[in-house]
């Protein structure tokens, strides 16, 4: 899979950046292009968007980057891999299906759908769209589910309440069916 295109969707601020470390790193990016893909990072924080290059580039590694809120993100070309981890549940419920439906357009053929969010066995009002039980898996009906999953997730550290956290996430990995 070298040299294929790929979006990665970050989460939305820094203070989703410290609680989220995996997407808001950058980590998942850098290390999808170290692997050879050409990876688009896309975030609505300029300030994230430069740190990140700053550290591809101590890294040597390329990637682009999109300046974005994923609400209003417009898209031209298709990729293999569209990837928007701990994102969702900051949109509100139509705003989730636009979204969800931008990514499937614009994932190629046989290319993947990889998707994690809230669930609402979330304590409640943590953010504006909690997913119900099998409803994330619902939006990929017509594609062939490589994965699904919704539980609690493995403990972390969380620097917003200085405790050691676990919360409910629902993980979708997908495959779009070439017609």
């Amino acid at each position: 899979m070298k040299n294929r295109k790929l979006p990665l969707n970050m989460t939305p601020s820094v203070k989703e950046a410290l609680k989220y470390k995996e997407s808001g790193s950058g980590r998942n990016a850098i290390g999808l292009a170290r692997k050879g893909f050409l990876v688009t990072a896309v975030d609505k924080n300029k300030e994230k968007l430069s740190l990140l290059k700053i550290r591809a580039r101590e890294l040597g590694v390329k990637l682009t980057t999109k300046y974005a809120d994923i609400k209003r993100l417009r898209l031209s070309t298709k990729y293999d891999i569209m990837i928007a981890t701990m994102i969702l549940h900051f949109l509100d419920e139509g705003q989730v299906s636009k979204a969800i439906s931008m990514m499937q357009k614009y994932t190629k053929a046989e290319g993947l759908n990889i998707v994690s969010v809230f669930t609402d066995k979330h304590p409640v009002g943590t953010r504006p769209y909690l997913f119900k039980k099998n409803e994330l898996k619902k939006y990929y009906l017509d594609w062939k589910i490589l994965k699904y999953e919704e539980k609690l997730s493995r403990k972390f550290f969380s620097s917003r309440t200085n405790t050691f956290v676990r919360q409910h996430r629902a993980v979708l990995i997908a495959q779009k069916i070439k017609k």
